[in-house]
């Protein structure tokens, strides 16, 4: 068997499919059943979208009010600049998700 893992969320999904396929009714089966499952784990990753994002917009806020603060962003910059670009990199990466998801 082949294992094909796809980490969506925290939990991984998990594939499993045979490497010699025995005939053609099998395989419609075996991938109708995949499929069905795929679409579910979809549906659960879809649902939780909304969630996930509102917690990520309420972070980059908190985030982004803290890099506002000119003591602790002239700190950052001093002592942990890695820190500051990654922190800078989340943020614009969520405005931007934030903002694809308006226009959908």
């Amino acid at each position: 068997m082949t294992v094909i893992k796809r980490a969506f969320e925290p939990d991984l999904i998990t594939v499993r499919l045979p490497l010699i396929l025995p005939s053609r009714q099998v395989t419609h089966d075996m991938l109708t059943s995949v499929m069905e499952k795929l679409y579910h784990d979809y549906r659960l990753v879809e649902d939780t979208l909304g969630e996930t994002m509102l917690v990520l917009v309420v972070a980059k806020g908190y985030v982004s009010r803290i890099l506002r603060n000119q003591t602790i962003a002239a700190y950052l910059e001093r002592f942990e600049p890695d820190l500051v670009r990654e922190l800078v990199g989340v943020v614009e990466a969520v405005t931007a998700d934030a903002r694809s998801l308006e226009r959908e």
